[in-house]
């Protein structure tokens, strides 16, 4: 058996300490085994996130909540190469910056140079979404600096494993 302590709590504020919980040391390995298992499956696929990973789904490749997320809650920033949308050859990760001429290159396929893709790309389209992807403007931005940044957020609450979707 392995001890499990439960968080610290006073009714004034201050710690008080409750008698730990004895849970069967198979269970301790178990679910070790399984969380060390969901760890090597989502970095096989892609980088990790701290909110997100990537994973196989119904079809090919999909982003999914590696924690519980609330309604409202940043998940990943769309990044990449920002090109002037004239350059776009290729791409099926492109994304058009709202209220400008220029694209976002997700994979860098139409970019000169490497760069890794942004996990936001593996965010499915359905037509039950549970995240948005917003504009975000960026305040005192410098001369070479992004006017704004656009986030994929979850727009009801998502449960971890479960897979991001947007419309």
């Amino acid at each position: 058996h392995q001890a499990e302590l439960p968080p610290l709590s006073g009714a004034d504020g201050e710690a008080s300490r409750a008698e730990p919980i004895l849970v069967p040391h198979l269970h301790a390995e178990r679910e070790s085994a399984e969380r060390t298992a969901a760890m090597l499956t989502a970095s096989a696929f892609g980088p990790i996130a701290p909110f997100c990973f990537i994973a196989p789904c119904d079809c090919d490749l999909g982003l999914f909540a590696r924690v519980p997320l609330r309604n409202g809650q940043f998940i990943s920033e769309y990044t990449g190469p920002r090109l002037p949308k004239r350059l776009q050859v290729q791409g099926q990760y492109v994304l058009q910056v709202p209220g400008t001429t220029m694209v976002i290159d997700g994979a860098c396929e139409n970019s000169p140079f490497e760069c890794p893709p942004s996990p936001a790309i593996f965010a499915n389209h359905s037509k039950t979404p549970n995240a948005r992807l917003e504009s975000w403007p960026v305040l005192r931005a410098g001369m070479l600096e992004m006017r704004q940044h656009v986030m994929l957020v979850a727009c009801e609450t998502i449960n971890a494993g479960q897979e991001i979707r947007i419309d």
